[in-house]
């Protein structure tokens, strides 16, 4: 969801803009029909996270096949994120899916033309989605470069932390 969010703030306040490094990040869906069938299950989601409390949330969460990069982590870097993903409030995970999830957000796929600052999108290789969404957001951002991990999957700087490192870096320090 972060990198929606500075997607969205890029475009809003592009003076207060001078690189945008997305990570794994999607401009959102692209129909209306996506975006509504997405708001009532992220609404359902909500309502479990309520009703289920956050270890539920959590435990289902973390069996996401978009994390199954992450089984061969190191366990104590697995323990202390889990205990960050225990440590959110339920009501305002709820909240920020029913005010900020992806049916709810509008597309930005037609807007990234817009973004005219260096913008670095990485993505790790084993997600497959988001390498194809990268792939297809760097076409149309005018001063876009992809970046593409091996060996890691959605959440790159957490699979692959050196690798994460040095693309955001490398890409920082440039002129």
């Amino acid at each position: 969801m972060g990198g929606r969010i500075a997607l969205h703030y890029a475009l809003s306040r592009p003076e207060r803009v001078r690189r945008l490094v997305l990570e794994s990040s999607s401009p959102g869906l692209e129909t209306e029909a996506e975006r509504s069938s997405r708001r009532t299950s992220d609404n359902d989601l909500a309502a479990r996270i309520e009703e289920g409390g956050i270890e539920a949330f959590v435990d289902g969460w973390e069996r996401l096949p978009l994390f199954e990069s992450q089984a061969g982590s190191d366990p104590l870097a697995l323990s202390r994120q889990r205990e960050i993903r225990l440590a959110n409030d339920p009501v305002g995970l709820a909240q920020s899916l029913r005010h900020s999830g992806t049916g709810v957000l509008p597309s930005l796929w037609e807007r990234l033309p817009e973004i005219t600052v260096p913008t670095l999108i990485v993505v790790g290789i084993l997600d497959t989605k988001f390498v194809e969404i990268g792939a297809r957001m760097c076409a149309l951002v005018p001063h876009a470069r992809l970046v593409v991990v091996p060996d890691a999957g959605h959440c790159v700087h957490f699979e692959r932390p050196h690798a994460w490192l040095d693309a955001v870096a490398t890409f920082l320090s440039e002129n």
